[in-house]
């Protein structure tokens, strides 16, 4: 699910420990001298399978559209997946794909939009666990920033939790819903402020990047 919570609820943690993030990645997106790369992942359409929600394709396509726009990405470094293409195959090829061309100092973030809980993402057709992203994120050698905007998101910091180059942006604690941003036009309210900071809402520092923090 993706509604009935507040619009603050945006949370670095999981809610059953009230604890600071212990992902210590302080510059995203960029790292002086690295390239950036996306996949971007969101589903308005279930056919079915769970309820539509409006605006969370959107989310995916102007996000990344907003890193290109930024300058942090190149658009063939980015691979957008939505609705019907949103399945665990197509995010596990997106990773085989991106994850052998980051190095050390380059940058990778995943970004879901769409129905989820503690445990899984909601795709199209077979759901993605916190152990199948754990292991896809094991793959990829330089710096990693996860931002679910999705129910119970707050479940997957241990994904980022313990990892000296890993940070998690979540929607949501564990166990509280988040809400569509249907005000603004947008899928979920961590998708439009994450945009928002690409898009210019943070101050650049000196090398290009951004302050975790900040975001």
């Amino acid at each position: 699910d993706d509604e009935d919570a507040d619009e603050d609820d945006a949370d670095e943690d999981d809610a059953d420990e009230d604890t600071s993030p212990t992902a210590d990645v302080t510059a995203v997106p960029s790292v002086e001298g690295g390239t950036t790369y996306g996949v971007f992942v969101g589903i308005t359409h279930y056919r079915g399978e769970n309820e539509d929600l409006p605006g969370t394709a959107d989310d995916a396509r102007n996000l990344a559209q907003s890193f290109e726009r930024a300058g942090w990405m190149q658009r063939h470094n980015a691979i957008v997946l939505t609705d019907e293409s949103a399945t665990a195959d197509r995010v596990r090829q997106a990773f085989s794909a991106l994850a052998p061309r980051v190095g050390p100092r380059d940058m990778f973030v995943f970004f879901f939009d769409g129905h989820g809980d503690a445990d899984e993402l909601d795709l199209r057709g077979r759901d993605l666990t916190r152990r199948d992203l754990s292991r896809m994120l094991d793959g990829v050698r330089g710096r990693s920033l996860v931002v679910l905007d999705s129910c119970n998101s707050g479940g997957f910091a241990s994904v980022v939790r313990g990892h000296p180059t890993r940070a998690g942006l979540f929607s949501s604690r564990a166990n509280e819903s988040s809400s569509v941003a249907e005000e603004v036009g947008s899928g979920g309210w961590l998708a439009w402020h994450f945009r928002r900071a690409v898009d210019g809402g943070v101050r650049r520092r000196a090398d290009g990047s951004i302050d975790f923090d900040e975001v």
